[in-house]
This record gives structure tokens, sequence and C-alpha cells, in this order.
């Protein structure tokens, strides 16, 4: 169900728009009452400060979308007994301009497609202040979303999602995303059919996304250089092109080695595939198909910076024409200014270089090492 007037009756004013970030759970909270507001920590001095009245409130559920935008009716004030406790004092009252229930809420990835570039930190702070255009973007996706939305049932994995609290590592309590916050950004999975038969003589028809395709070949080629390869356990159960669970290919291990620590592991985890060898990584993969590449980056960097004493050969898997954006993407200043500068450590490999590979470790028997990942891949820093 909507919640639109005809017109907000303010488009000609001046006004900013400020992101508020919700569980399922606090989203529930929100709407309870007689009234409309948004509500932020207390220590948010910037928004208390500066938000004024007719200012556009982007509402963001975790895991599940965006169902609302509300429009600030007054200033901010500190309101001691809050639905949220002290700690979200600052409550600014609001009108709705668009809402939607929380089964209608847009997914991120609709967002994500208007947009040039999404820029990772958008929903990342709750009572940060979005750039104009990319909130006026959002407001006119949403319009248009909410004249015929999709309602969807919400699962276990997004009622129950809870921020976690920082993990001990090197660099002391750090947070590391779920995979995901990647699954926000995410498009849909490109798929292609393919026929498989049944145990009866029956043959069925199944959509495998490329995702998966590479994921899989990366898998048979790191058992025929003698690693032992990992998938993450986000994408396990997945099947491949013959029906088979990537957690039940040959040779293929679900256990992480012993001796990192709390952050190291919840990073290397969500990497899509890693060659193991004993208690060493040899080579760690992420597939980029349809998903961001920064995202997949990032995790990168968050490894690198988790592990500097440790040289992992990284690799970023995507397919022929995205190569050029991979290496753009690869050489951000962000990512040279690193103590361990990404670049030197992470190289990309097209879709149609990794099957070269495969039919070359195939044919060598036995006779090659990892080492020859790098005549199949490119560097940002040639």
């Amino acid at each position: 169900m909507s919640d639109q007037p005809p017109t907000d009756g303010t488009d000609a004013e001046a006004f900013r728009y400020w992101i508020n970030l919700f569980t399922a759970d606090t989203w529930a909270i929100s709407q309870q009452g007689p009234d409309t507001a948004a509500w932020f920590a207390t220590r948010n001095r910037k928004l208390t400060r500066e938000l004024q009245q007719g200012d556009r409130i982007v509402c963001f559920v975790a895991r599940v979308g965006f169902p609302a935008v509300l429009r600030a009716t007054d200033r901010p004030r500190q309101i001691n007994d809050g639905p949220y406790g002290d700690a979200f004092s600052i409550k600014v009252p609001a009108e709705p301009i668009i809402r939607l229930d929380l089964e209608e809420a847009l997914p991120i990835d609709r967002l994500r497609d208007s947009l040039q570039q999404m820029p990772p930190w958008l929903v990342q702070g709750s009572g940060n202040e979005w750039p104009k255009d990319v909130g006026d973007t959002l407001v006119e996706v949403l319009r248009g979303w909410a004249a015929s939305p999709e309602r969807r049932e919400l699962t276990t994995r997004q009622l129950d999602y809870r921020p976690r609290s920082g993990l001990a590592s090197s660099l002391g309590q750090v947070t590391v995303p779920d995979d995901i916050e990647d699954q926000e950004v995410a498009d849909t999975p490109v798929t292609s059919t393919v026929a498989r038969p049944t145990p009866d003589g029956h043959v069925v028809e199944s959509d495998v996304s490329d995702h998966v395709r590479v994921q899989a070949r990366l898998l048979r080629i790191g058992r025929l250089l003698g690693e032992t390869p990992w998938v993450t356990p986000d994408d396990q159960s997945k099947v491949n092109e013959h029906g088979i669970r990537l957690s039940d290919l040959q040779g293929v291990t679900t256990e992480l080695p012993p001796q990192f620590d709390e952050a190291t592991n919840r990073t290397i985890r969500h990497i899509d595939i890693m060659w193991l060898h004993r208690n060493r990584v040899d080579a760690a993969f992420e597939v980029e198909a349809t998903t961001s590449i920064y995202s997949g980056l990032l995790r990168m960097a968050d490894l690198l910076a988790l592990q500097p004493n440790i040289n992992i050969p990284l690799f970023l898997v995507v397919p022929d024409d995205r190569l050029d954006q991979a290496l753009r993407e690869l050489g951000r200043p962000v990512f040279r200014a690193m103590v361990q500068p990404l670049p030197e450590s992470c190289r990309v490999i097209t879709f149609s270089r990794l099957a070269d590979l495969e039919e070359l470790v195939k044919a060598a028997g036995g006779h090659l090492t990892t080492g020859v990942l790098r005549e199949f891949s490119v560097s940002a820093e040639t």
C-alpha cells in the first residue's frame, strides 16, 4: 500500500536529503503511534544543527530497501523518552511524501540501476547527508515504483538482521559488513538455461548464473592444480550446470584456515573462491559478473589491511566487456595509497581467459602451478 499525496507542494524550495537507517524491527516501531517522525542518534550534532524544515528524510531498512521518503515539518528536537531510548533522542517531526508497506519497499539495486555509480557509503551511517542528485533520483525512482509496487514475502534473514558490533583484529576493533550489504547493490544475475538429465531419465531445464558458472570453473581449475578449493558459505548451496551443489564438487572444502583472527575470518568467508594448500591461501578470487566491482575490491582491500604481512595473490574475475572498468576501479587512489597497495597484489582475469586457462590446465595433466595465473591475468600497473 502506498501513501502518496498528489504533490508535496514544496518542489520549488531548497532542501537537503538525510538518510535514516532501520532494521525491520526498528521500522515496525517507527510505524506505531499517531504521528510520523524520524529519530536519530543523540550524538549527531551536524544533523541537529543543520537539518531544516522541508528537508527530505530517506528511510532505508537494511537488507530490505526503501519504504519511504519523509518531509521534515519542523526542526530537530531532543526528546528524552522516545521509543528508541537515550541513544536515539533526536526527533524530527515529519510527513510522508512517499510511503509503502515494508513488503513493497524499493530494492536498492533499482536505485543503483538509475545511477552512473553507486557510492558505497550511501547506506552506511544514519543521519548522513546525501548528495542532492542522488536524493532526487531516489524520489523519482521510488515514485515510479510506488505506482505499481512489487509485493514480496520477506525472509527470516531480512527480518532478523541486526548490525554487528566491532570484531577483534590486529588493528583493534573493526566492523566487517555482511556480504552482501553487497547483495543490496547487486544487479539481477545474468543466467542461462541448461538442460540436464534426472536419475529417472527425464530432462529438466534450470537457470545457472554466470557467477556460479565461473565459480565452478575456478573450483575445477584449483583442484587440477593440486589445490584444495574453497567456496564462500554464501554460495555453497548454489548448483552448477549439472545440478551439483558447489560445496559437493570434487575436492571442495568448506573449512577455513585456522590461523586468522575474527575480523579476517569474517572478511575472507565472503570472498567467492580461495585455493588453499594446507593452512596457506595460495589465491583468492572475487567474481563480479554483474555486481559492483568496487564492493569486491573493498573486501580484498580489507583482507590486505587485516593481514599486511601475508602475501596472498588476489584476482578479480570479470566479463570481457568489464575489463577496462575493473582496471579503472583497481587503480583508484584509495587503493594505491594503501600500505600494501591493492594494485600490486590484485590482478584481473576475464571470463574468456579463465576458460582458456582451464583448457591449458586440463591438457597439462597436473604439471602446472598457480603461478600460471599471471600469464592469464592483467595488472592495473601496466
